[in-house]
């Protein structure tokens, strides 16, 4: 299918809504055809890379055709500090995208090949070293600021969030998460927790209790045990907290720290003791990664975006959450720990074979 234009949007009577996403160093482009109260049909969302010194691709869906046309907006959006591939992983139509960049664009997009730029730390920018798909090692820059002043003229421009319909509560979105991990654990996926249910964290703070009612996801998590970046600015975006002191953070991340070894130790973890994950080590902060206790749960990932399983090994000490504990007892089953990088050491890359073998039994101690 060829890729839409801005005049494909119009006949469509689209329109690109532009904002500020729930993290400050985020931006959200997305697209609503059939007028404003229309439903969405596509969007991308950017992330500040400051490792990479530019805006990182790290969300994108779109219906068939429209893809290209949030990059182009996006790159433009961008200006002198340009667009990078997801960092993490990406999946082949996005790849497709890049190298179309790289190859067929040399009239209106310019590129800089990221290991080669002094102003690019190599080591936390994640290159991808992909000698099949090139272009996601390049940064890249729109020379013409066309789309986006047309999409303004034609009254298809809103700088504001839409506004939801349905919009879900916290305790809507909870319901729904049980219900997904209810399906998962009975499911075709059967999963097997050869260790005892994590212990729950008890916080002292409504700081603390205001996590875990918030459904305690990854990145809302690492916000309070990194140190990379801006997180207590992150905090109070997701927490609607203003005057939210360091302190306050602190206290949270020492409880967090100290729940999650008391949990590791009564779910009978030993010192040190296995880990998986899919694809290479890569994460929006360079301080804290997600891994997990199960094989079966990093193959389930692997086999979406193509990618290999890894065993790690870890020391228990260097586990900065059991992500389960935050959760009541046996809520969750994808057995994430967030843990330091630095603290993993590569064992092997795991079959789809191997991976379900390990998954079936206790893990010893290494």
């Amino acid at each position: 299918m060829a890729a839409k234009t801005v005049r494909d949007l119009i006949a469509e009577d689209g329109y690109i809504y532009a904002y500020r996403d729930n993290n400050p160093n985020a931006y959200m482009f997305e697209l609503r055809l059939g007028g404003r109260g229309g439903p969405e049909d596509g969007h991308l969302r950017v992330l500040w890379r400051g490792a990479c010194n530019s805006w990182e691709v790290m969300n994108v869906f779109a219906r068939r055709g429209w893809g290209p046309l949030l990059h182009d907006i996006a790159m433009e959006w961008a200006g002198s500090k340009g667009l990078v591939p997801d960092r993490m992983s990406i999946t082949p139509k996005e790849a497709a995208i890049w190298d179309h960049y790289l190859k067929h664009r040399r009239g209106d997009v310019e590129w800089q090949d990221l290991g080669s730029e002094a102003d690019v730390d190599v080591d936390y920018c994640r290159l991808h070293n992909d000698d099949d798909h090139e272009a996601l090692d390049f940064r890249f820059f729109s020379k013409r600021k066309t789309t986006i002043p047309m999409l303004k003229r034609e009254g298809r421009w809103i700088e504001e969030r839409p506004r939801r319909m349905n919009h879900a509560t916290r305790a809507q979105v909870a319901t729904a998460l049980r219900a997904a991990a209810a399906v998962l654990a009975t499911g075709r996926v059967r999963v097997r927790k050869p260790y005892g249910e994590a212990k729950r964290i008890i916080f002292s703070t409504e700081l603390g209790e205001a996590l875990q009612d918030a459904g305690a996801h990854t990145e809302m998590v690492t916000d309070f045990v990194s140190d990379h970046s801006d997180p207590l600015d992150g905090i109070i975006t997701n927490f609607d907290l203003n005057g939210l002191t360091w302190e306050e953070r602190e206290v949270v991340q020492k409880e967090l720290l100290e729940g999650t070894q008391k949990s590791l130790r009564a779910r009978g973890l030993p010192s040190r003791f296995s880990v998986y994950r899919y694809g290479p080590i890569r994460s929006l902060f360079p301080d804290v990664t997600a891994v997990t206790l199960n094989p079966i749960v990093a193959w389930a990932g692997a086999r979406r975006t193509k990618q290999d399983v890894y065993r790690y090994e870890v020391d228990r000490d260097d586990v900065l959450v059991d992500v389960d504990a935050l959760w009541p007892a046996g809520f969750l089953v994808e057995e994430e720990l967030l843990v330091n990088p630095r603290g993993l050491k590569r064992r092997e890359a795991l079959t789809q074979e191997a991976a379900r073998s390990w998954g079936t039994g206790p893990r010893e101690s290494l």
